[in-house]
């Protein structure tokens, strides 16, 4: 990004080889990505403007977009922290995309570090918004930080496709443990403060509420209690299942004791079925061996027979 235009990287060689290669169906540098979140399925909204070729003439419609990866937290399974920071400083790369890239951009997605501690995150969005205020935006936050003035006038000069909040327990323990030396009442707070405001907004600009939660071994079994305070808030859960590092990954643990947790999933989704949970519930089957999930399956099939029977008479 320091030593070219994002145009002549959109139009560059590396570019047009990694289109090559998807448009092959090899997908070696994604493989991985697309097995674990299913990320080449998410933007099929955006078809409708982009044509499929090795070679594009038109400018970039989607921006998935790090400012920095200077945070305020230092969360145990993050891995930004181990980049380099500092952003981009130097004005060419902001003058060439004011005037090249954003008046074209259809969706852009802010993540980080934490971008709404970043004076480069209000400049991008003074910019964007100047040059295109059509533009859908995704953005996500620790919130740990106090909700003022500042980020309403910023907000409201931004379409939303979604805001999507971190919070990965409920409990200050688990919290701060997870989210290193994070105030779970103070996130809280400004998620309801988001939450507020989001009810402040005209009709025309609604801004959908997400609330992230990335399942690991410290927090695991909190994923009902978590999806019912999503509810009560009227804001969507969004449970994500960490695979890395895998020190941190339930993945790392044994057969046994992720089958465990799959029964105890399984069972709150029964008593109260949830869409996420039941993804959740699905991916972490397909990760448990293949004689296991012969068995439960078996196992849920007479249960099954069994609830219907009773039903039926």
């Amino acid at each position: 990004m320091k030593e070219k235009s994002l145009t002549e990287i959109w139009h560059g060689p590396e570019m047009e080889s990694f289109r090559r290669e998807h448009l092959a169906g090899l997908q070696s540098q994604c493989s991985r990505s697309q097995k674990d979140h299913a990320c080449h399925l998410h933007h099929g909204h955006l078809e409708q403007y982009a044509k499929f070729d090795t070679s594009l003439q038109y400018p970039p419609i989607r921006l998935d977009f790090m400012v920095d990866s200077f945070c305020n937290l230092k969360c145990v399974m993050c891995t930004n922290v181990l980049e380099d920071n500092g952003g981009y400083d130097h004005d060419e790369f902001w003058d060439h995309c004011a005037q090249h890239i954003f008046p074209h951009v259809k969706e852009l997605e802010i993540i980080g570090g934490e971008p709404f501690i970043l004076d480069n995150t209000f400049r991008l969005i003074d910019l964007v918004t100047k040059h295109n205020p059509d533009c859908l935006w995704r953005v996500t936050t620790n919130a740990h930080y106090q909700f003022n003035e500042r980020f309403k006038k910023a907000a409201d000069k931004m379409k939303f496709e979604s805001l999507a909040v971190s919070v990965d327990s409920l409990k200050q323990d688990t919290f701060s443990q997870i989210r290193a030396g994070a105030r779970l009442d103070l996130v809280l707070k400004t998620l309801d403060d988001w939450v507020d405001y989001s009810q402040s907004r005209p009709a025309d600009k609604p801004l959908k509420i997400v609330v992230n939660f990335v399942i690991q071994k410290d927090n695991a079994y909190e994923l009902p209690s978590f999806i019912d305070f999503c509810l009560k808030k009227s804001v969507v859960p969004y449970p994500i299942l960490l695979r890395d590092p895998d020190d941190y990954s339930i993945f790392d643990w044994p057969s046994d004791r992720l089958l465990d947790l799959f029964d105890y999933l399984l069972e709150h989704h029964k008593a109260e079925p949830h869409p996420s949970l039941a993804l959740i519930c699905h991916k972490i089957f397909k990760e448990l061996p293949k004689a296991t999930q012969v068995i439960r399956v078996e196992k849920l099939t007479r249960l099954l027979a069994k609830e219907s029977q009773a039903q039926s008479t």
